[in-house]
């Protein structure tokens, strides 16, 4: 399925004006596509897919401002569980703006490979063996599930160099917000109960976050 962007965030010329919805995305996104965005800064090279063309490509992840924590959610391009965590992220960074972003790669095709090559190695060792789920029996090192939520803040050191922290799946990244966040009823009413499936198709644009705002 393809449709005709009209935005002029993409700037595309006309030889590839017909893109992939965003659904579609992870499995259609074409050669010349992934080459013409990269050109206009859009993405940053994805080496992490394991050679695979038609995975999404992974955003750049610049510095975290002084002061900010950078909530970070990757996941399937096509998840209710994925869509959730994104909800959620996208509440706490519009209700604290002062306090948090938010960074967001959803991809299919590309997600595991990128969390496996790019995210965990990232990850001190000594958060590696705490669950990344409640339900899998799978530590932060071992997860493969969609999604994977973590954060990231400045190590003041300058470039993009930042100190991680695991959550882990969604239902992990549920408790972290009953506890950072204990009187919003807002954020309640999403982390109370599980996700249903129509929430499978989300705002899964990529790249996606508050962070590109700064």
């Amino acid at each position: 399925m393809l449709v005709h962007i009209q935005s002029s965030k993409h700037k595309l010329c006309p030889a590839s004006r017909l893109v992939p919805t965003s659904f579609f995305n992870p499995i259609l996104i074409s050669p010349f596509y992934r080459t013409f965005s990269l050109k206009k800064n859009t993405y940053t090279h994805q080496t992490t897919t394991m050679g695979n063309r038609f995975a999404t490509p992974v955003p750049a992840r610049p510095a975290v401002p002084a002061g900010k924590t950078r909530i970070c959610v990757a996941g399937f391009g096509i998840s209710h569980h994925t869509g959730r965590a994104q909800k959620i992220a996208a509440m706490i960074a519009n209700k604290n703006s002062d306090k948090y972003e938010t960074w967001f790669y959803f991809s299919t095709l590309g997600y595991r490979s990128f969390l496996k090559d790019d995210i965990l190695p990232k990850i001190p060792d000594d958060q590696k063996s705490k669950p990344g789920t409640t339900d899998k029996g799978k530590t932060i090192g071992e997860h493969t599930s969609s999604p994977f939520v973590w954060l990231e803040t400045s190590t003041g050191e300058g470039g993009t160099a930042a100190n991680y922290t695991a959550i882990g799946g969604r239902d992990k990244f549920v408790a972290w917000v009953d506890e950072t966040f204990p009187n919003d009823a807002e954020l309640k009413e999403l982390t109370k109960d599980e996700p249903g499936h129509k929430e499978v198709f989300f705002d899964n644009a990529t790249p996606g976050g508050t962070y590109a705002k700064e």
